[in-house]
């Protein structure tokens, strides 16, 4: 049921659209791993900590060595308060921790995303950790940032500082507001 939600997600906000064959292969995957957690609730939590079976979690890619990954997303409902979360994992698979949000109402699913990564780098930073990879489903939230990266290193600005932090807010705030169906960011 989720795989069907999250490719409808895919195609709604994103529209993207994912094979029928793909989202009952992932939907298999996410049975498996289900069933696979289930069945080691008897085994000693330590072992549980870490991906043993490589199948269920080849979709998951593992961070450069010395880093970690945090995977984040978030519920999007109009007239309701977001819902974030995220698990933090070494770059051995190792769990190292999870989180779980609720943000503000926001207008729309970009503005969710945003909020979701902003309490996820939130989170990693208190417990310490500082070479992170942050990972979503939502690639117009990379596209922006980047956007937004590319736009405060530029050395024809002067006063690059004062760009990124007067100007990129006002103009991601535009972009949050506009129709996504109009928004392409190169």
């Amino acid at each position: 049921m989720w795989r069907i939600w999250k490719s409808r997600n895919l195609l709604v906000y994103q529209k993207q659209s994912n094979s029928w064959r793909k989202d009952l292969k992932q939907a298999v995957m996410d049975a498996e791993e289900w069933t696979s957690i289930l069945n080691s609730e008897e085994q000693p939590r330590n072992q549980n900590l870490h991906m043993r079976n490589s199948e269920t979690h080849s979709h998951w890619a593992a961070p450069k060595p010395g880093f970690i990954k945090c995977n984040f997303d978030c519920r999007y409902r109009e007239a309701t308060q977001s819902l974030s979360g995220w698990i933090i994992r070494d770059s051995q698979g190792f769990y190292l921790g999870a989180g779980q949000g609720l943000g503000r109402q926001v207008i729309n699913v970009l503005e969710a995303e945003l909020q979701a990564l902003l309490m996820a780098m939130q989170h990693t930073w208190s417990c310490g950790y500082r070479r992170i990879i942050f990972e979503g489903d939502n690639q117009m939230v990379f596209k922006l940032l980047t956007a937004a990266d590319r736009l405060a290193r530029e050395p024809l600005i002067p006063n690059n500082s004062f760009v990124f932090h007067f100007y990129v807010p006002y103009y991601l705030v535009q972009i949050l507001h506009e129709d996504h169906n109009t928004l392409y960011l190169q």
